[in-house]
């Protein structure tokens, strides 16, 4: 029988996601390695299996292949290696995560810089691939667009801070 996953943004609070999305960046940014990354959710009673990627289609050397198949017997995984991690725990079961939307959106209101412009850059797309079809979706462009605004005034501002320093 095929295991049956639930998407995070289903199954998780907005403060687990953004617990799990601030470690995870952690690790995406090679502050922590793998192991300390999985300790790290151990600590909040949460169970992480990375999904790997398949390298298999991958055009690389034999050397390459061989130091990527080493590096991941011996699990010292890289984000670039990780297609998307497994969360378990007494609360939840077959939770996929991988840095998404409603991650992205989280880590953006929470001031992280890095994901603020991040979230401007997906608003912008979605102003750009939309219109102003119905009442609703008028309403929703207008969101956007104030949420873009916002976003830059947060940036400009941490600029500032950051000059006069």
């Amino acid at each position: 029988m095929k295991e049956r996953y639930i998407k995070y943004d289903e199954a998780l609070t907005d403060n687990e996601i953004l617990l799990f999305s601030q470690i995870i960046n952690q690790f995406k940014d090679g502050e922590i390695d793998f192991p300390t990354l999985r300790s790290l959710f151990l600590n909040n009673d949460v169970m992480i299996q990375p999904i790997l990627r398949d390298f298999s289609k991958k055009k690389m050397t034999i050397s390459e292949a061989e130091v990527i198949k080493k590096r991941i017997s011996e699990q010292q995984y890289r984000y670039s290696d990780i297609d998307c991690f497994i969360l378990n725990s007494s609360d939840f079961k077959n939770v996929l995560f991988r840095m998404g939307y409603k991650a992205i959106e989280l880590l953006a209101n929470s001031g992280n810089s890095k994901y603020q412009e991040a979230m401007i850059s997906i608003l912008m797309t979605q102003l750009r691939n939309s219109y102003d079809k119905d009442e609703k979706l008028a309403v929703q462009r207008a969101k956007w667009r104030r949420r873009i605004t916002e976003l830059k005034s947060e940036l400009s501002k941490k600029d500032v801070i950051n000059k006069s320093k």
